[in-house]
């Protein structure tokens, strides 16, 4: 095997580069060696994604990229949901995206919730990456764990000097987004559907816009700021570090020199001076370019030391030819909720592996040091023991007199009488009291009941007979128990709104005031209801029962004075056995053309109709007899001629032809017929009488 290059990047992937030469030793597998393929090296597992066959001459050599395979792993699975100003915080982000990984991680730093938009699709690397940026952490891979930052790396005591421990230094500048001014969008409420931001602020750097004028740059949209001085805080970062500029440090390796320090890992924080590039200041290492011969000793190193833009911009791109790589880590198993088994095969790795350890023995002291990474640093005392990342110069994971300290703590049982946490999450959690308090809302969780409170004194009760809000003097603003549920509007988003009550019951309107009560019908003071209209069971009859009557009134019912004004009702029918006038004297029947009495059911069969007394227009007899207008049924003999004798006739010619005319207009033609027939039946009666004589 030739030489290694490492590549590791903050917030950014880490690469091998090697290639297999023909030998008696490689020729075994050299052939075989295919996408896919993992690579152990200095502990980590890396997997081929290029491999690259090459012959010079007679001479086979086989040259593979790799990257962490973290990335590969995690990139083999895709995601179809998507979001779009959603605020989550990022223990559940993150908890969601490892779900079914074979990887878990660890919150190690305090990060605060942010608002997030992503679209299906998308592979849970690229995800991953997201969350990361979103939530402005940076991340360390170890193992099957993702160790997630505020900020990694340490600040080192370290000066990289021109004249000491420099080869070459370079200075690269990126441009490309920058800009002077920019606006902030915040304030938003994420549980109202289509709501708007309610904070807007607009924020620059003087000194830039001085010298390069008003150059706008993206917006900030974030529903989770709520107050303009950090909104203005946050647009104002974002103009600070528009402009990338980056170094990049050829360094003198002095750590085979007894210089241990000399090794850097991404994220450190060094000390640089070179006078002719005026840099004289403390800069941040964002990339590592590692050099390691066939037995992974380092022969050179270079850094690329600034902002983190500029030095690695992770591509997705690179990875897209994975998509179809889904069974690369065979063995895989859906993530256990209880991490302890993998925490102690981690561990045991990271132990058993070490195999250049070196132990100096002190005056009251044990000092451990990795030989293949100095910054592997252990030291043991009567005051404590602690684990170094950086030569000693901190201790991270530590057990002192004081206490412990560790980012991560993996255990079967913890016991404590107090646990404080940003978050928490179990699948089994116990205790005798939760609290949370953000400054606006607080919450207490004590057996079966949940106290919710605002900063106004507000608050919700939850308990297992119901729960309760209130107001801060105690009233109860609303409340939902098997006895009853008020709220200001009950309805859904979904379907329809049920109310239900069990066989041979019905749902009531009644004064809230008398409730609880007996639950006899009579017993209660019933309430309005107001809709647009009801409407019955599909196909059937509908009924609308009360002991007396029903009626239809104005929407005041009976006004204050005692009056109830009645209105009307319009239908296509009528079924009843009495029609009666209300409280009035005359009762109408109002048609265009005329009324008819019918059979029941029918439409063509007529029936009766029986009265004392029918009235013309005029209020006049219809029919006289006496001082009582009746109709009989049948008429009387001898009056038809009668009748027509006494009618007064008037004559005068037409043409030479004599007409006739009745004298006055008190007199109806159908009156007159009507007489004529009965007159004529009169006659026919006694011409017929006479001809039997």
């Amino acid at each position: 095997m030739a030489e290694v290059n490492r590549k590791k990047r903050v917030n950014g992937q880490r690469e091998l580069s090697l290639s297999f030469l023909y030998d008696d030793i490689n020729q075994d597998f050299m052939h075989d060696i295919e996408f896919g393929w993992q690579v152990l090296f200095k502990g980590e597992w890396y997997t081929i994604t290029s491999p690259t066959y090459a012959l010079d001459g007679d001479k086979f050599s086989v040259g593979v990229e790799a990257v962490l395979s973290f990335f590969v792993d995690m990139n083999g699975h895709y995601l179809q949901d998507e979001v779009q100003d959603k605020s989550m915080t990022p223990a559940n982000y993150f908890r969601e995206l490892f779900e079914g990984t074979g990887y878990s991680y660890v919150l190690v730093d305090n990060l605060s919730a942010n608002t997030l938009n992503y679209q299906a699709n998308q592979s849970k690397t690229e995800r991953f990456l997201y969350g990361i940026d979103r939530f402005n952490a940076e991340y360390i891979i170890r193992g099957k764990v993702a160790y997630i930052y505020g900020l990694i790396g340490s600040d080192k005591n370290v000066i990289l000097h021109e004249d000491l421990n420099i080869q070459d230094v370079s200075i690269e500048v990126d441009g490309s987004g920058f800009h002077t001014w920019a606006k902030g969008f915040g304030d938003k409420d994420e549980n109202v559907e289509d709501s708007d931001y309610k904070l807007e602020v607009e924020e620059h750097i003087p000194a830039l816009v001085a010298k390069h004028g008003w150059i706008e740059g993206p917006a900030i949209r974030d529903g989770s700021y709520k107050y303009e001085t950090n909104l203005k805080s946050a647009v104002k970062k974002q103009i600070e570090n528009s402009l990338k500029i980056s170094t990049t440090i050829a360094a003198v390796d002095l750590s085979n020199n007894g210089y241990s320090e000399m090794q850097f890992e991404e994220g450190d924080r060094i000390w640089l001076y070179v006078t002719d590039l005026k840099q004289n200041q403390q800069v941040r290492v964002v990339e590592i370019d590692e050099n390691f011969d066939w037995e992974g000793r380092l022969i050179s190193s270079q850094y690329t030391v600034g902002n983190e833009g500029i030095a690695a911009r992770y591509k997705t791109q690179q990875y897209s030819t994975l998509k179809d790589f889904r069974d690369i880590a065979s063995g895989r198993k859906t993530l256990e909720f209880n991490w302890l088994p993998e925490a102690i095969k981690r561990a045991s790795d990271i132990i058993n592996g070490n195999l250049d350890s070196h132990f100096k023995y002190g005056a009251g002291e044990i000092i451990g040091i990795n030989r293949s990474n100095p910054n592997g640093y252990m030291r043991f005392n009567t005051d404590g023991l602690g684990f170094s990342r950086d030569g000693g110069k901190t201790y991270r994971s530590a057990i002192t007199y004081e206490g412990i300290v560790a980012d991560s703590i993996t255990t079967g049982t913890l016991r404590s009488i107090l646990i404080e946490a940003v978050e928490i999450y179990g699948s089994d959690i116990y205790g005798s009291r939760f609290y949370s308090d953000n400054g606006d809302t607080f919450m207490m969780i004590e057996g079966g009941n949940i106290h919710l409170e605002q900063s106004n004194g507000r608050h919700l009760d939850i308990s297992p007979t119901g729960f309760y809000g209130r107001n801060a003097n105690g009233d109860v603003r609303f409340r939902a128990d098997s006895l009853l549920v008020t709220a200001a509007a009950l309805g859904t988003s979904n379907s329809n709104v049920y109310l239900a009550a069990d066989s041979e019951n019905e749902a009531r309107v009644v004064d809230i005031n008398e409730i609880p009560s007996d639950g006899v019908a009579s017993n209660y003071t019933y309430r309005p209801i107001r809709a647009l209209g009801y409407r019955f069971k599909p196909n059937a009859n509908g009924y609308i029962g009360t002991d007396l009557e029903l009626r239809i009134t104005s929407s005041g019912f009976r006004q204050d004075n005692g009056d109830i004004y009645y209105r009307y009702i319009r239908a296509a029918g009528y079924y009843g056995n009495i029609l009666e006038v209300n409280g009035g004297s005359i009762l109408y029947l109002r048609t265009d053309n005329r009324v008819r009495v019918m059979g029941t059911g029918s439409s063509s069969s007529y029936s009766d109709l029986q009265a004392q007394r029918y009235l013309l227009p005029d209020g006049s007899n219809a029919f006289s007899a006496g001082t009582f207008s009746t109709l009989s049924l049948q008429p009387e003999e001898g009056e038809g001629i009668k009748l027509v004798n006494n009618i007064d006739l008037l004559r005068y010619t037409s043409n030479g032809k004599p007409v006739y005319r009745i004298n006055g207009d008190d007199i109806a033609v159908d009156d007159v017929v009507a007489s004529l027939v009965k007159s004529v039946q009169e006659i026919n009666t006694e011409i017929n009488q006479l001809k039997g004589a």
